[in-house]
């Protein structure tokens, strides 16, 4: 009697374990990750309507226990991230959204946001560093074997050819 009590227990034990392994294979299903630009959001509700860089809308929902961090334009890593609240989201913010994707829609666990006017100042502070560093012109000749191209400028210094080493690219 105390072996069939001690196999039907064990068998209880590897039922249980084999149904948990289950449900947490189909939860990660849904995990998912997106990245876009803020739409609309309603403060209120703690939802917000993402346009996907893949053109696809999406209806997010953040709860009390998503985690909202703000970047600075440009950063690749979270080392600069600071803490926010939902509502300090707007309109035309950049947006990396973690989370579960269902019938629902999005389920927020994590939102890491670019503020829009970051990402303005951003892109006029690359565009002034390209006019003042950069040089347009056109392609003429290209060599592979010592990674040099000729350009004729365009603009200021229009005719002039110069080489561009590859090290300098």
């Amino acid at each position: 009697m105390k072996r069939f009590a001690l196999v039907s227990f064990v068998i209880a034990i590897a039922a249980m374990l084999v149904s948990v392994r289950r449900q947490s294979a189909v939860a990660h299903q849904g995990v998912a990750s997106m990245v876009g630009a803020v739409e609309q959001i309603d403060r209120n509700s703690r939802t917000a309507t993402l346009k996907a860089d893949s053109g696809e809308i999406i209806k997010l929902t953040a709860d009390d226990s998503t985690v909202c961090l703000r970047i600075p334009a440009g950063e690749r890593t979270l080392s600069k991230a600071a803490s926010i609240k939902f509502e300090d989201i707007t309109i035309g913010d950049r947006v990396l959204a973690h989370g579960m994707k269902g019938e629902r829609g999005f389920v927020a666990q994590r939102l890491v946001v670019m503020p829009v006017a970051e990402v303005a100042k951003k892109r006029e502070h690359d565009l002034d560093e390209w006019k003042r560093r950069g040089i347009g012109g056109v392609v003429r000749e290209v060599n592979s074997q010592t990674g040099e191209i000729t350009l004729e400028l365009r603009g200021t210094g229009a005719g002039t050819r110069v080489e561009i080493a590859e090290h300098a690219c």
